[in-house]
């Protein structure tokens, strides 16, 4: 989303472009607006408000507002479930979201982004919530944030857990130490979309257990 080709995208003869407000880069997404083909902006805030704003917004988009109100309602409840599950099963593990890992770093979720957003939907403290976005963390830093557990995407966790355990700062993290580290499928994670109540149930369940024997 934020590397769009606008020649990618219009040779798919689009009748309608559908947009996060934060997609890019600024030229491509100019040259979109610029081509005749209808684009609209949606809100890319994470909230669970914003979820079933956007889900409204496109529901009456596509005209169908019905289904839409529909899926709202669901959504809905699956937050109030969420609210209830954190509410008895209160805590305060310190998660830290790694994206990738860039020259044996890892580079960490900061505030203001939807992994800082999910974790805290799921119940649990963002260990970089000090940095702004997307920071890349050294041995040193890794330490001092105290992680408990390491929440990563799917795509590539492998590749993230491999480095992470074998780096001798993360082995003197808790996370290290008991060797939690979560990786959950990106989208449903990051989308902040229909599924992510579930997706942040899941996400609450898995940090409980995290490192811990079941």
């Amino acid at each position: 989303m934020r590397a769009i080709s606008a020649e990618g995208v219009l040779s798919l003869r689009p009748d309608l472009i559908l947009a996060m407000n934060d997609s890019g880069p600024a030229a491509a997404m100019d040259q979109l607006a610029a081509s005749g083909v209808p684009v609209v902006f949606v809100d890319a805030t994470h909230s669970p408000e914003a979820i079933e704003g956007r889900t409204r917004f496109l529901a009456r988009i596509v005209d169908a507002k019905t289904e839409g109100e529909r899926l709202c309602a669901t959504i809905s409840e699956q937050f109030r479930n969420l609210a209830l599950w954190r509410e008895a099963h209160p805590q305060m593990r310190r998660v830290l979201f790694v994206m990738r890992m860039t020259n044996n770093r890892p580079m960490a979720a900061g505030a203001g982004t939807a992994a800082d957003a999910v974790i805290g939907l799921a119940g649990a403290i963002n260990a970089g919530a000090g940095m702004q976005g997307y920071k890349i963390v050294d041995q040193e830093n890794l330490v001092a944030l105290r992680p408990d557990v390491i929440l990563t995407m799917q795509q590539g966790g492998d590749v993230i857990r491999d480095e992470l355990l074998a780096d001798p700062g993360f082995q003197l993290t808790p996370a290290g130490k008991s060797r939690a580290i979560i990786a959950m499928e990106g989208e449903r994670l990051l989308g902040f979309g229909p599924r992510t109540p579930q997706a942040a149930l899941d996400l609450a369940r898995l940090i409980e257990t995290a490192g811990h024997p079941v």
